[in-house]
């Protein structure tokens, strides 16, 4: 067996060997770093989305104690955060077509909140008790560098019972029934 001449070729293959296990490591460590950038991405703007919610629950709330009742649907809150722009849209929520909720004949009533009967039966059933302020649904759109979010919250508006005088601030509580979220990537 002649070992003259394999040195070179044992090295050039171990090199090579060596170089893609460097280009696997290094493809890696660049996966990791962008799927920390779109992580962050994505809570930036889950973050801006929900400050959004949080806006427009509070000026529905002023405006309730203003004596001001708001639109059935009307953009109540805008602006940046960290990057991110959000626009929050609040709609009176509605029975769906087709529904009747209430069994009186009229689908596509506005559903309403009533604490005696709660939300879940001014979901479901849509019943007589639900005299209240009308449910609202806030859209929190907001889109950035790399990520986009909505959140959907539905909210009822009640006066808080233990506060007497109906003219005192906070005697409007915001009671939060239902959210949903969807992340996309623009």
């Amino acid at each position: 067996m002649d070992r003259r001449g394999i040195a070179l070729p044992l090295a050039i293959l171990l090199c090579a060997a060596l170089g893609f296990v460097v280009a696997g490591a290094a493809e890696l460590s660049l996966t990791a770093g962008r799927i920390s950038r779109n992580f962050d991405s994505y809570n930036h703007a889950f973050d801006a989305a929900e400050a959004g919610l949080d806006e427009g629950v509070e000026r529905l709330a002023a405006s309730y104690e203003a004596g001001a009742v708001p639109p059935d649907t009307a953009t109540v809150a805008a602006g940046v955060l960290a990057g991110y722009v959000y626009s929050v849209r609040a709609a009176v929520r509605r029975e769906r077509p087709g529904q009747d909720l209430n069994g009186n004949g009229a689908p596509g009533e506005v559903v309403r909140y009533d604490r005696a009967w709660g939300f879940a039966s001014a979901q479901s059933s849509g019943g007589p008790g639900d005299v209240g302020e009308p449910v609202r649904q806030l859209t929190s759109a907001t889109a950035g560098p790399g990520a986009a979010e909505e959140l959907r919250l539905e909210v009822a508006f009640e006066r808080d019972p233990a506060i007497s005088a109906p003219t005192a601030r906070g005697a409007w509580r915001a009671i939060p029934l239902h959210w949903s979220a969807l992340v996309e990537r623009p």
